[in-house]
Order: C-alpha cells, then sequence, then structure tokens
C-alpha cells in the first residue's frame, strides 16, 4: 500500500479535496491510467457519497487541475532568505524544481494527465523583443546533455 493511499483512506486525516486527488492518482497507479479513474470509484474508496465528490470536483480534469494547484503552491511556497539575492536564472531554476518535486511522486500519471488535457492555442500579434525571443527559444533544437 503506498504512502498516498494510506493517506487517502485515512479518514479525517486531512480535508475531503485533498483526500480526494489522493485517492484518484492512488486509484489511477492501481489501474495503470489515469483515464481509468471514475469519481463514484473514488468515492467509494473514502466511504463518501459521489455528490461529496462533486460538491469538489465536476469532473476528473478538475481533480488533475488540483493536483497542479499542489505543484503550483509548492512553487511559489516560502524561499531561503538570500532569495532574492540569488542570480534570476538560479531563482527560476530553484523555483522550477519545487513544481517538479512536487510532481514527482507521481511522474507517470502527471504525464497522463497533462496528454489528457486539451492546449490551448492562440495566434498571438504580438511582435514585442520579449514575443520574438519566446518564439526563437520554441523553435530552437534541443539537444541531449553531453
Amino acid at each position: 500500500m503506498t504512502r498516498t493511499t494510506r493517506e487517502a483512506e485515512a479518514p479525517g486525516a486531512q480535508n475531503l479535496p485533498a483526500r480526494i486527488v489522493n485517492a484518484a492518482i492512488a486509484i489511477a497507479e492501481e489501474r495503470g491510467r489515469w483515464s481509468a479513474v471514475r469519481l463514484h470509484d473514488v468515492a467509494g474508496r473514502l466511504g463518501v457519497p459521489t455528490s461529496q465528490v462533486l460538491d469538489h470536483f465536476r469532473d476528473l480534469d478538475s481533480v488533475a487541475d488540483a493536483w497542479f494547484m499542489r505543484a503550483l503552491k509548492a512553487m511559489v511556497a516560502q524561499k531561503p532568505p538570500d532569495f532574492l539575492e540569488l542570480p534570476e536564472w538560479h531563482r527560476i531554476e530553484l523555483c522550477f524544481n519545487a513544481w517538479l518535486d512536487a510532481l514527482a511522486p507521481h511522474r507517470r500519471m502527471t504525464a497522463q494527465m497533462l496528454r489528457g488535457k486539451p492546449m490551448e492555442v492562440r495566434e498571438t500579434r504580438d511582435d514585442s523583443v520579449g514575443q520574438e525571443r519566446t518564439r526563437r527559444f520554441l523553435r530552437r533544437e534541443l539537444r541531449p546533455l553531453a
């Protein structure tokens, strides 16, 4: 039994939304696919009515959003006292690593959650220097580190 599964099944250990997210991830890990999770199965795992789960999450996509919100909160959490004195690249690295570390325990399910999310693509007419830099960065070829 994984730590997440124990946390999800421990009554009163956490607030219900957090327990729902943990239970959904535990079920996905057991079944091998994020898309195999059903909210009524999550409710059954937690011993609560499905309506209580729906009070917090309208669908599985909103459960995934809550998982990513945890990572965002980890990314913006308290930083070391000298954080603002660090070079910009180091501050970005610390924040990004905190985000990745929060998602790491369930990286396979996280990847499946991301694949299932529709990507919003908008054409922009912003020709600012920053936008041009971003376009160049996204077009460049990424090579493996030696």
